[in-house]
């Protein structure tokens, strides 16, 4: 799928030489931390790297919710499913309507939710993961208290030179004075330099506390 990054045929996502060995999570980390960047400054293969695993988590959370015992049941409520009765609670809900299932259609139309949403879970960014993380957070709250303060980071990567050497191809750290457009389009083309620089001043500031 990228052969200009992996020109040999070797080396790559699920290849014979990395399987049992480490994840493929693992492999795409050390991918995007390469000598010369290409993973990092390459405009599709984070996204893509991200979304196969997006796919392998909803793959994962269908296999989990559809086992063997109850595939016939889940199979022939989504055959069953009334698309009418599906298409009304869509659009009373995007009116704000708070909606108890009644009749039968709309409440498997509600199974069928909440079927995706066991499978949503497991995906890491994915709506329902969000709301687990949502309920979580209200569950903190509950527990400790509502927080007194906070915090929001809004860095200037562009005037780092940390940053910017994270972005630029030198692998040494020599800093150099940068012109703004150069600085702009640094940033601009790695962003995975702007996550590392984020994550390294989140750490730096959190030790100060």
């Amino acid at each position: 799928m990228f052969p200009w990054l992996f020109p040999y045929g070797l080396g790559g996502i699920g290849s014979e030489s990395h399987k049992g060995k480490i994840s493929s999570m693992t492999h795409k980390g050390h991918l995007l931390m390469y000598h010369d960047k290409r993973f990092q400054r390459d405009p599709h293969f984070p996204l893509v790297a991200f979304n196969h695993e997006q796919i392998k988590e909803g793959a994962t959370g269908g296999y989990l919710l559809a086992e063997k015992q109850s595939f016939p049941v889940i199979a022939d409520r989504l055959l069953n499913l009334n698309s009418d009765a599906l298409s009304d609670i869509a659009k009373r809900m995007s009116n704000g309507e708070r909606l108890k299932p009644q009749t039968p259609e709309e409440k498997a139309c509600f199974q069928v939710i909440h079927d995706l949403d066991h499978v949503g879970r497991h995906v890491q960014g994915s709506i329902t993961n969000k709301k687990y993380m949502r309920n979580e957070i209200w569950s903190l709250i509950s527990f400790m208290g509502a927080p007194s303060w906070f915090i929001t980071f809004s860095l200037a990567e562009n005037r780092h030179p940390i940053c910017l050497c994270f972005a630029d191809t030198q692998e040494r750290f020599s800093p150099t004075v940068h012109a703004p457009d150069e600085c702009y389009q640094l940033i601009a083309n790695n962003p995975v330099a702007g996550a590392r620089f984020f994550i390294l001043w989140l750490r730096l500031s959190l030790n100060m506390f």
